[in-house]
């Protein structure tokens, strides 16, 4: 999540900074960009909603992923005793 107002003195510095965030981004299927329309550094201050709603959604799928991976590796139950 990045904030969508610039807090550089040039412009060019913020783009480079936007583009460096999308490279962190695009360098693993895990990650979502999250541009912060109208908010400063404190994104959570000024967008108590979109941090709150993010936090929650990345807390789902690592929780369904867990579950998953705990199915796969859970032991084969053999009734026959």
């Amino acid at each position: 999540m990045v904030a969508g107002k610039s807090h550089f003195p040039d412009a060019s510095d913020f783009e480079a900074w936007k583009t460096c965030h999308r490279e962190f981004v695009q360098a693993t299927p895990n990650r979502r960009a999250i541009l912060a329309s109208g908010s400063g550094h404190y994104i959570y201050r000024s967008n108590p909603k979109l941090a709150i709603d993010a936090i929650v959604e990345q807390y789902l799928q690592v929780n369904a992923h867990q579950a998953k991976s705990h199915k796969r590796q859970a032991p084969a139950v053999n009734d026959r005793g």
